[in-house]
C-alpha cells in the first residue's frame, strides 16, 4: 500500500505542473472610429497565469456563427501582466458586431483554457 500511495503522490504532483500556464482574459477593449472600413482596435488583455503565447482575435461578425472577417496577433506575456494590444480590421458593411478573444497558445494552456 505505501508503493500505491507513493505512486499516487507523484501523478498528482506531476498534474500541478500542468495547471501552471498561461490564462489570458479579454478586459476591455474599444475602437478609434466607427465600426465600418478601416478600423483600428485596443484590447485590452490580463494574464491571469504564467508566462507566455498568447493568440489575440478579433472578428467581425453578422452573426454568432458568421464570421465575415478576422484579424488575430500573437503575443508574449508575462505573469500577471496586462497589456493594450492594437489590431487593425477593414469591417464589412454587413458586420452587426465584433467579437474579441484571447487565447493560450503554449502547451498546456493549449489544452486547459
Amino acid at each position: 500500500m505505501k508503493a500505491l500511495g507513493g505512486a499516487v503522490g507523484v501523478g498528482a504532483l506531476g498534474l500541478g505542473i500542468f495547471v501552471k500556464s498561461t490564462e489570458p482574459i479579454v478586459g476591455d477593449h474599444s475602437a478609434n472610429s466607427e465600426l465600418l472600413g478601416e478600423t483600428e482596435f485596443t484590447v485590452r488583455v490580463f494574464n491571469r497565469g504564467a508566462k507566455g503565447n498568447v493568440l489575440v482575435s478579433l472578428e467581425a461578425i453578422e452573426s454568432p456563427t458568421v464570421v465575415l472577417e478576422k484579424v488575430t496577433k500573437e503575443i508574449h506575456m508575462t505573469q500577471s501582466e496586462r497589456r493594450d494590444v492594437t489590431l487593425t480590421m477593414n469591417v464589412p458593411e454587413d458586420a452587426s458586431d465584433v467579437r474579441v478573444t484571447a487565447t493560450a497558445l503554449d502547451f498546456p494552456g493549449n489544452i486547459l483554457n
